[in-house]
């Protein structure tokens, strides 16, 4: 009897329970988020799976999570992502994966795109944009799709840690109009102005643009406290100003993409000399543009092909002050990278294997160019190096169904290089060298 009164107390209490539950709301969240459909990515085989059917470990960072989380760097968001860390030297932010992040990498065994367009710089061959230098605001960005280990026969060899694409919002899906700030305790202050209209015939368009400044902090670093470097006391420095536009049109199969930024740093210690420790002279300039026109449109019952052309452009300045026995020295570093760029895929379902992808891929370099000089007291050439390349790439991918539960992907790619190897010829001078970009 006693255990007759006991089944029947416990089947009450779960009763109760479950009844409990139907009015939690976050009983029924989770609910919701057990049974939904899996998020999507598209950067691990040209074309939109779900997470299950994507041929690699895939982690989606959604829209939703930006904006619980308050992400407001590209950075700060993958320093969430289990296996990924960041790290700060007070000009450039560096991501690491498992314990692997080389000093002075500038990132270069990443591969960051938007909207599946590469953000590889032709000039030092970096994606070394996780701060404010990437120009494109945390409010436009729909999903962050990253896939871990070497890319695949699609992209080439920037890949090996990770591939990474960010997947703005269509201007359908924005409103109107759109105003944020953002300020923070350093004194950094960002506005944000976003606005989606809708043309007429079929066309939408989105526009962003938006201005960050940081006028600086007042920094202590203890291992340079002495007084050859003002006890290690740096004012007014570590400042960062600058702007970000992005625009997108879309109109029936076409895609227009236009990406405009800039960012100016003010470290507070120079490269590789702290005699003019905290000097608020010295500045470092990186610029990331592009344009895109894409297109694409389905062939036959099971085929697609897409075409995009491209123009991108990147520039580097810095200028750091250096000692010598007569007065100080200005030493200046440029990077001016201008190139085009074609692709064309096309994807089909073949009978009773899976989706083969074909495409060719044509890179043009129209200015590849290194400067590093000092200005005062008077101008010496120490590098001087301009050298286009042209890049052509052909690649396919085979997905193979065995089954629901086995697939595989078989991949090939070849690429041929005009300039396979360039050898630096560097200008002889009694001048110091600045080591304060890739380029040296």
């Amino acid at each position: 009897m006693n255990h007759r009164y006991c089944r029947l107390l416990g089947i009450l209490l779960i009763v109760i329970s479950r009844g409990w539950a139907g009015d939690d709301p976050s009983a029924a969240s989770g609910e919701k988020a057990l049974f939904e459909e899996l998020p999507v990515v598209e950067a691990a085989s040209l074309h939109v799976q779900n997470l299950e059917e994507a041929p690699a470990s895939v982690t989606v960072i959604s829209a939703a999570d930006i904006r619980k989380y308050g992400y407001r760097t590209l950075g700060e968001a993958l320093a969430t992502v289990r296996g990924f860390d960041l790290s700060y030297d007070r000009i450039y932010h560096y991501v690491g994966v498992h314990g692997f992040s080389l000093p002075g990498d500038y990132n270069t065994r990443f591969l960051v795109m938007i909207n599946g367009h590469a953000m590889t710089e032709n000039v030092f061959g970096s994606n070394n944009f996780w701060g404010q230098d990437f120009g494109l605001d945390m409010d436009l960005v729909q999903r962050i799709e990253i896939i871990r280990g070497p890319s695949s026969a699609l992209y080439g060899s920037n890949g090996m840690f990770a591939t990474i694409n960010v997947v703005t919002k269509s201007p359908v899906d924005q409103s109107s109009a759109r105003v944020s700030t953002e300020t923070d305790t350093f004194g950094g202050r960002k506005a944000v102005v976003s606005s989606s209209v809708y043309l007429g015939h079929g066309a939408n368009l989105l526009v962003s643009a938006s201005a960050f400044n940081n006028r600086g902090q007042t920094l202590y670093f203890p291992e340079f406290d002495s007084p050859e470097t003002r006890n290690g006391i740096a004012r007014g420095v570590d400042g960062e100003r600058g702007y970000h536009t992005f625009a997108n049109l879309i109109w029936r199969d076409w895609d227009v993409v236009a990406y405009v930024n800039s960012r100016e740093k003010s470290p507070p210690v120079a490269w590789d000399d702290i005699s003019l420790f905290g000097d608020r002279g010295n500045r470092v300039l990186d610029q990331r543009d592009f344009l895109r026109v894409s297109h694409s449109r389905d062939v036959g019952k099971t085929g697609k092909i897409g075409v995009q052309i491209s123009y991108d452009r990147y520039r580097y300045a810095d200028r750091f002050n250096y000692p010598s026995s007569e007065q100080a020295q200005v030493i200046r570093d440029l990077a001016y990278g201008d190139w085009l760029s074609s692709q064309l895929t096309y994807s089909v379902q073949a009978p009773k294997l899976g989706t083969l992808t074909l495409g060719a891929q044509v890179n043009w370099d129209l200015r590849n160019l290194q400067e590093n000089y000092a200005t005062v007291p008077e101008r010496i050439d120490l590098l001087h190096e301009d050298h286009p390349d042209r890049v052509f790439s052909v690649f396919a991918q085979q997905e193979i169904d065995f089954s629901e539960r086995w697939k595989a992907y078989i991949g090939l790619r070849f690429d041929d290089s005009a300039l396979a190897c360039t050898r630096k010829r560097r200008i002889p001078s009694k001048a110091p060298s600045s080591t304060s970009s890739p380029a040296n």
